[in-house]
C-alpha cells in the first residue's frame, strides 16, 4: 500500500463528513458557496492561487490563509461561484 492509499484511508471519515456537509448546504434554500482549500499555511498573501469551480484543484496541496480569504471575497461577487463548490490552491 502506497502513501497515497494510506492517506486516503486515514481521511476516509473526514471526506465522508465533508460530503454530508456539502449536501446539507446544497439542500438549503439560500444561495451558497463552499470553498475547498487544501492544507492551510501561515504565509503572506500571494494573489496567485488557482481556482477550480465544481472540483478540487488538481495537484493542489497547500494555500496561504490570506489567499483563502482573498478567494472567499472574490467568490462573493462572482456569479459563477453561486451554489457551487470552489477548489482553491497555490
Amino acid at each position: 500500500m502506497g502513501p497515497g492509499e494510506v492517506l486516503r484511508r486515514l481521511l476516509r471519515d473526514v471526506n465522508a463528513d465533508l460530503a454530508v456537509m456539502e449536501a446539507a448546504v446544497a439542500a438549503g434554500r439560500t444561495e451558497w458557496t463552499v470553498v475547498r482549500p487544501p492544507r492551510l499555511q501561515d504565509k503572506p498573501h500571494t494573489g496567485s492561487y488557482r481556482r477550480v469551480i465544481g472540483a478540487n484543484v488538481p495537484g493542489g496541496s497547500v494555500i496561504p490563509r490570506a489567499d483563502v480569504a482573498d478567494a472567499l471575497l472574490t467568490a462573493l461577487t462572482d456569479p459563477a461561484c453561486t451554489c457551487r463548490a470552489v477548489g482553491v490552491a497555490t
